[in-house]
């Protein structure tokens, strides 16, 4: 009775006087539909890249619902598609992003693809290289492709991917830092590492 007796009060004391901490783990959720502002860390060019070539980018707010957990986060993207530009071929780019790790460690699968960016074209008249801003649109799960034709700069839509240039060679390219709006074709659950919360006493 007396060592029972002795273990109850050492274990009180111990919950008086030592920190007491319990592991608690949240997990993040985006569902369909959300968008995600990025801006990528490198320079994608479809005169140069190809089918398979990864890269970065990081989330920047507004984050969805005002969640904080998004700062900081990376994103990483795949190339699904790559045309270069040539005598009656115009440029494409599709991507997509597959992956995301908070600042806190933790890290996840997604599903998203692009549905605005600001692209460049670039074509070369002389010596020079002419450079222009073009936006992309969204149409249903998919990129839009936007043909400019002849003089007169007439559009035409296409579901699909960023399919830009002319009946000239124009490669496009997103410069290290472009900004992009990305949209969840699925919903992304990430399970965020378990981070030391006092228990209650």
């Amino acid at each position: 009775m007396k060592i029972k007796t002795t273990s109850v009060l050492l274990a009180a004391l111990l919950g008086v006087f030592a920190p007491v901490c319990a592991m608690a783990a949240t997990t993040l959720s985006l569902p369909v539909g959300t968008e995600l502002n990025v801006t990528i860390d490198q320079t994608l060019d479809s005169h140069s890249a190809n089918v398979g070539d990864r890269f970065t980018a990081h989330v920047q707010p507004p984050y969805p619902f005002s969640n904080d957990a998004l700062a900081g986060a990376m994103v990483t993207g795949e190339l699904t598609r790559v045309q270069h530009a040539g005598q009656g071929t115009k440029p494409e780019i599709d991507i997509k992003f597959d992956t995301i790790q908070l600042a806190d460690g933790s890290s996840g699968l997604m599903d998203a693809y692009v549905t605005a960016s600001q692209p460049r074209t670039k074509m070369k008249s002389g010596a020079r290289v002419v450079t222009s801003t073009l936006i992309g649109m969204l149409t249903g799960n998919a990129l839009i492709k936007t043909i400019f034709h002849g003089k007169n700069g007439g559009v035409a839509g296409a579901a699909g991917g960023f399919l830009l240039g002319a009946n000239y060679k124009a490669d496009i390219q997103f410069p290290q830092g472009s900004a992009m709006t990305v949209k969840m074709r699925q919903t992304m659950q990430v399970r965020r590492q378990a981070q030391s919360t006092p228990r209650p006493r």
